[in-house]
């Protein structure tokens, strides 16, 4: 695999994070506009907000929430349909 040699962007940019990985994704065939286009709608029931777990001691419930917390945030950014 081929080494980026560009930095990353500050945490929370998410605009200069996208600028900076959209030139990588499509040199490997990928458009970024093709990506989240053509993502499949991800429907989250039930889920309550959670954005934390602690890895070595969790339920599967608890890792569910985290996951679509993930999901909605994720659809909140346009990032998945």
């Amino acid at each position: 695999m081929k080494q980026v040699a560009q930095g990353l962007p500050a945490a929370g940019d998410i605009r200069s994070l996208v600028a900076v990985l959209t030139p990588i994704i499509e040199e490997h065939g990928f458009a970024i506009n093709e990506i989240i286009k053509d993502s499949v709608a991800y429907t989250v029931t039930n889920a309550v907000v959670d954005r934390s777990f602690d890895a070595d001691a969790t339920t599967l419930d608890e890792v569910a929430d985290v996951l679509g917390t993930l999901i909605q945030d994720l659809q909140a950014k346009g990032v998945l349909a």
